[in-house]
């Protein structure tokens, strides 16, 4: 099984919050359960969670087209999230990263052990980025993707769930 190498260290005082700074001013980090809540959380119909990482080349290519994607869906149905399973010493460059790709949500940041943050999504997830996850708002996984996706795909999986 292949799994995502990630060792964090917490930062002192920051728990996960509903409504974060953009990226650049702060990160939130988030357990698997956090991300859960924050999907029941949204007032859209289903949220598109996208595990990422700057050293994934895979995952800094489809950025823009999950950007893209999710963008042509009225945005009070479709939500996405982007999680970077990066490195600690690599948050500079995950939030250069993000303001490059003029990404205006949160920065979010996997705090929890691989294999509890894996399982706590889905168990049939190996761990390997980038991941792709569609969640109704009841936080029921609708649709997954392990690995590069093809705009159509996602655009098909959110066409689905709604």
């Amino acid at each position: 099984m292949l799994s995502v190498l990630v060792a964090l260290i917490a930062v002192s005082g920051c728990e996960s919050q509903r409504s974060a700074p953009p990226p650049g001013s702060s990160v939130v980090r988030v357990s698997s359960a956090d991300l859960l809540d924050e999907v029941r959380a949204r007032d859209t119909e289903i949220t598109v969670v996208n595990l990422w990482a700057t050293w994934c080349a895979p995952c800094v290519e489809e950025f823009p087209d999950i950007v893209r994607s999710v963008s042509a869906y009225d945005s009070t149905r479709v939500s996405l999230m982007f999680v970077s399973v990066d490195f600690d010493e690599q948050i500079p460059e995950m939030l250069t990263f993000l303001r490059q790709q003029k990404w205006h949500g949160p920065a979010y940041f996997k705090q929890e052990k691989d294999n509890a943050f894996v399982n706590g999504l889905d168990s049939l997830w190996t761990g390997a980025v980038p991941a792709t996850f569609v969640f109704a708002r009841s936080g029921a996984l609708k649709w997954f993707h392990e690995g590069k996706l093809a705009a159509d795909s996602l655009s098909a999986a959110i066409d689905e769930a709604l």
